[in-house]
């Protein structure tokens, strides 16, 4: 069964998000002034950590 879940995250952290194999994200936004993620996965599959860091416009990124 397919179904969309909003996420919340933080700026600056690494958000582990728990989904589905093959979860595809489908919007972020700024909801109630909070950042916002919004996820279409199969509740039929296997779960899966999706990592995701926010990070503002005009930020030096680290390298991995």
């Amino acid at each position: 069964m397919k179904v969309v879940h909003k996420f919340p995250i933080s700026v600056d952290l690494e958000n582990t998000l728990d989904v589905h194999e093959g979860a595809q994200v489908l919007d972020i936004a700024i909801q109630n002034n909070q950042i916002c993620v919004w996820v279409l996965h199969d509740l039929d599959q296997p779960k899966k950590s999706l990592k995701l860091i926010a990070q503002p416009t005009g930020i030096v990124l680290k390298e991995e």
